[in-house]
C-alpha cells in the first residue's frame, strides 16, 4: 500500500508540474515580442521648418546635440545634420525638458503632458497614453513651435510638433 500511494504522489508532482510548465509557456507566448513593442509611443516627434518660407518647408540643422536638461553627459543626439527629432518623455513626471545645441546657439524646448492609461491587451496589461499640452522654448533660434498633433498613444506613428527655425 505505501508503494502505490508513493507512486500516485510522485504522479501527482508529475502532473502539477507539467501544468505549471504548460502555463508557463503560454503565458510568456501570450504576450509576446510584438504585444510589447511600442515603438514610438512615448516619443515626440518634431520636424524642424523654415520660419521665412512661404511653402512651409522643410529645413535641416547642422552639428547638432541633444540632451535632457541637466543630463549634458548623455547625448540623445550628436550628429552633423538632423531635420527630425524623436524625443522621449519621462513618465514619471508631466514635463521633459531637452537642450539642443548647434554651433554655438543653445536653445530649451520643454514639453508639458498629461498621462491616461490606457488598456493594451488582457494579457500584457495598460501603458500610458499621452497629449501634450503646451511646448516652452527659448528664442535663440527658434521662431515659433506649433503642436500639430497632441497625441502620443499606443503603436501610432506621427508627427506631432513642428519647430518652426528662424
Amino acid at each position: 500500500m505505501t508503494f502505490t500511494t508513493k507512486k500516485r504522489n510522485d504522479s501527482f508532482r508529475v502532473l502539477i508540474l507539467s501544468i505549471s510548465v504548460i502555463l508557463l509557456v503560454m503565458a510568456l507566448k501570450s504576450c509576446t515580442s510584438d504585444d510589447v513593442c511600442l515603438s514610438y509611443q512615448h516619443n515626440v516627434q518634431t520636424g524642424f521648418y523654415s520660419a521665412r518660407s512661404a511653402t512651409h518647408a522643410d529645413t535641416t540643422l547642422s552639428d547638432v546635440v541633444i540632451y535632457g536638461i541637466g543630463r549634458a553627459d548623455s547625448a540623445l543626439y550628436n550628429v552633423s545634420s538632423i531635420n527630425k527629432l524623436f524625443l522621449n518623455l519621462n513618465l514619471n513626471q508631466d514635463y521633459t525638458g531637452y537642450v539642443i545645441q548647434t554651433k554655438s546657439l543653445i536653445y530649451t524646448i520643454m514639453f508639458l503632458y498629461r498621462k491616461e492609461l490606457t488598456p493594451i491587451s488582457g494579457t500584457c496589461g495598460v501603458t500610458f497614453s499621452l497629449t501634450i499640452d503646451s511646448v516652452g522654448y527659448t528664442n535663440t533660434f527658434i521662431d515659433s513651435v506649433s503642436i500639430i498633433y497632441p497625441y502620443l498613444q499606443y503603436k501610432e506613428n506621427a508627427e506631432n510638433v513642428e519647430i518652426f527655425i528662424y
